[in-house]
Order: C-alpha cells, then structure tokens, then sequence
C-alpha cells in the first residue's frame, strides 16, 4: 500500500512540474510576439530602431496610465514647436484636459529623464528625437489598424492610444515591414522614419476665403476634435477625394444643391457667419470654418466622375452600376464588398427593404446581399437612365 502512494506521489509530483513548465514556456513565448501575434525575434528588431530609440530615454518602467500621458504631452509639445509656438504649463493643462498639478508632475518625469528643458516647457534634443519615436508609433498603429482590422475610422485614434502603451518597443518596426514601410497614415499625416526623416507635408488648410474655386485634392483630415472629424466622415470625406470648391459671390447659410447642408458646429458662433461652398460627388455641402479648417488639400488637373452617387441613395426600382468603393473604406471591410461583388461594372439594384428600412437587400450578379445602410454608403455607383432599369443586373 504505500509503495503505490508513493508511486502515486511521484507522478502527481512529475505532473505538476510538467505543468508548472508550460505555462512558464507559454509566458516566455507570449513576451517574444509581436501584440498583433507574430514572434519577432530581437536581433531583426535592433537593426531596424535606428537613431530614434538610441536617444530616447527608456519610460517602460512608468505605468501604463502615466506612460500614455508622457507620450501625448511628447506629442502636444512637439508639433508646437514644429509651428515656432512654446507652451506655458497652464496652456498644456488646457490642451491635454489635464489639471495644473498633475500636468506639472509629468514636466518633472520629463525634465528627470532629460526630455524638457529644466527651465521652460521646450523639449531637448533627446525630447524631440523621443516625440518623433512616439509619433511614428502612434501613426503606424493607425495604419495597421486601417489596413488589417474592421475598426471604424473614428476609433482608430483613440484605439490607437490604447495600443500605444504596450511593453514592446520593437512593434513599430514590425508593423512598418508588414506594410511595406509606409509614409503616411490613413489622415494623411506624414509617418518619421526609423532614423526621424519626416516627409513632407502635401498641400495647404484649406481656407474659407482665400481658396479659389476649382479642382482640390484632399491630403489630410485631422481627426481631432472628434465631433468634427465624424462630421467629414458622415459626407464621405477621405484623403485622396476630389473636390470642387465652388465660386462664393456672398455668404449663405443654405446648401447649393438638394443635400442636406452640414450642421455648424457651436464653437463657429464665435466668427463670422462665411461658410464655404463645396461639392463632392453628386452632393453640395456647406463647410463651417471649423470644418474646413481640419482639411488640407492641394489644386489638381485630375477630374472627378460625373453623376456618383452612393448605393444607400438608391431608390426602388432604379438600376445603377458601381463605380467603386469608398477611399474611406478599408483594410477587411474593403476586401469584404469586393468579394461580395461589388466591382467596377456590376449592375444593381434593391431586392427587399426590411421593414426598418435597414438592412437592405441588393441584386448583384444574379445574388441578393443584404447590407448596413453604412455599408451601402460607402459602394460609388451611378444611375442608369430609366429606359435600361428594367434589364436584369448581372
């Protein structure tokens, strides 16, 4: 009897080891992956950090809450001084949403790790090579999150963020080579390199009485505030759109054409009442100052399609033919529609409409696809003439 208790013992010894193993194996591997789950082994990871990361202090040991809050007052700081502006330690409390203390006990983290000047709120060498790094991060977070997952446009910043704060200084350079080193971010921002080259910035704010009418394309959305940026989301907005700035003889708060005009925002009770006339598509807008200023753009020769219109416009009984998809329509979502059918050529139009209203039920190529009405929204079509809308889509 008790040589098979000790029997019994030694294997429930031998199998708790064997466990205790495992997961100390599992620990190990989880800390050599990549976040988005792909080991990336350290060596390939020094060759590709460059000049950033060899001048920027190491601020992993700060928790996650005060790592994110460094990390965007770099930011903040950095991109004034790109404008020639300095910042006060109240100005900062007031652009970050922090309180006076707590933005002071940061500049103290900084100032520690030789990131700010001891005397003002200007970053040193050291500080603007590590703001560049953070920036590059942030950016190149967007991208992937652009490209490879399904998440809206006006999350990818605050998602971002979230991801921004991982114990892993070798994902940027992991994400930068399964993009195929990108330069600009989904907004158009310009991405630093590893070594801090930063490309140029293309185009100019687009104004609200100094632009001229004409052609533009647009190279930039800001995505803060956030209000605003869903605003240019909701008329179909993206970098890489061609719009056509219209002639404004006089000011006037009602839109050109039969859409909707866009809703000022209240902060635009503050300036004068000039809005700027503008048309995208088949749609006519009315930019608000505010609005207008969070586009840049740049003139272009390039002619836009006549007669677009998008899928969630159509009415029953109407034939169309797609066009394209939405340059604000990316990564899984993009792939999503094109193998649904939706390409260039493919006839269309609505099977059922739920009692709702939405989803809606498309023909296409002899199937019926339901889809979302933000769906729809984002699939370019134009009409056909009534005398064709009875012929069957393909």
């Amino acid at each position: 009897m008790s040589i098979r208790l000790l029997v019994g013992l030694l294997f429930f010894i031998a199998g708790l080891l064997i466990a205790i193993w495992g997961v100390h194996s599992t620990r190990r591997a989880y800390r050599r992956k990549s976040h988005f789950g792909r080991a990336t082994p350290r060596t390939r990871g020094l060759v590709h950090r460059g000049r950033l990361l060899e001048r920027c202090p190491d601020i992993q040991s700060l928790s996650r809450r005060d790592r994110s809050r460094v990390e965007a007052m770099l930011r903040l700081l950095f991109e004034h001084a790109l404008d020639g502006q300095e910042l006060s330690a109240r100005t900062v409390a007031e652009q970050l949403g922090y309180s006076l203390k707590r933005t002071v006990a940061l500049g103290d983290i900084l100032r520690r790790q030789g990131l700010l000047d001891a005397d003002s709120w200007t970053l040193t060498s050291n500080g603007e090579s590590c703001a560049v790094y953070v920036i590059r991060k942030h950016r190149l977070l967007e991208t992937y999150l652009s490209e490879r997952s399904g998440i809206p446009p006006e999350q990818w910043h605050f998602e971002a963020q979230r991801q921004a704060t991982r114990d892993n200084p070798e994902e940027p350079e992991w994400i930068a080579r399964q993009l195929g080193f990108p330069r600009y971010d989904p907004h158009g921002d310009p991405i630093p390199s590893e070594f801090g080259d930063i490309p140029p910035v293309k185009g100019e704010p687009l104004g609200i009485l100094r632009t001229p009418p004409g052609l533009y394309e647009i190279t930039h959305m800001e995505d803060e505030p956030p209000e605003i940026y869903q605003e240019l989301l909701d008329m179909g907005l993206f970098p890489g759109a061609i719009i056509e700035v219209e002639s404004q003889d006089a000011p006037s708060h009602e839109p050109s054409g039969s859409t909707k005009a866009s809703k000022p925002h209240p902060a635009d009770s503050r300036r004068p009442a000039y809005y700027l006339p503008l048309r995208f598509e088949d749609r006519h807008y009315q930019l608000s100052p505010l609005q207008a200023r969070q586009l840049t753009v740049r003139p272009t020769e390039e002619k836009p399609e006549d007669q677009i219109t998008r899928l969630s416009m159509l009415t029953i009984n109407r034939t169309a033919e797609v066009v394209g998809i939405s340059g604000a329509c990316r990564g899984p979502n993009r792939r999503r529609l094109l193998d649904l059918g939706f390409v260039r050529g493919s006839k269309v139009r609505i099977d059922l409409v739920s009692p709702l209203g939405n989803p809606t039920a498309y023909l296409i190529r002899g199937t019926s696809i339901a889809l979302r009405r933000d769906q729809a929204f984002q699939i370019q079509v134009r009409l056909i003439p009534q005398s064709q809308s009875q012929q069957t889509p393909e």
